[in-house]
């Protein structure tokens, strides 16, 4: 799963806006839709999910350090590709054998899910 999150590419979309998506730091992902196991209603209860974390505003696609800087004043550094394929690489390793595969994502992770998903 490819968690969403906005996407950033100038100081003004970096800094400026309300709800900034490039971050220096991770957003929890809530326990709810796919993610609820309690809830027996929920088909994707019982599969092993694999989350991908977002902060960066890059789409999971990203691998350099901007001249702007983010909210804390930091270089905003865009690294999804290698956070993304970190996660690939764990799921390849650790997963065993699938009867199914699901590849999703959620606003820009979907974006991410599409554009992983050959490597996939």
């Amino acid at each position: 799963f490819f968690q969403g999150g906005g996407a950033c590419f100038n100081d003004v979309s970096s800094r400026e806006a309300d709800s900034a998506p490039c971050l220096s730091h991770l957003v929890l992902q809530p326990l709810f839709g796919i993610f609820n196991r309690e809830k027996v209603s929920n088909p994707f209860r019982d599969y092993t999910i694999v989350h991908v974390n977002y902060c960066s505003g890059d789409l999971h696609v990203g691998n350099v350090l901007r001249w702007y800087l983010d909210r804390q004043l930091q270089r905003v550094e865009q690294r999804g590709y290698v956070n993304a394929l970190a996660g690939v690489k764990w799921a390849r390793k650790n997963v065993g054998q699938l009867s199914s595969l699901i590849v999703a994502g959620s606003s820009t992770g979907a974006l991410g899910a599409q554009l992983w998903m050959e490597t996939i």
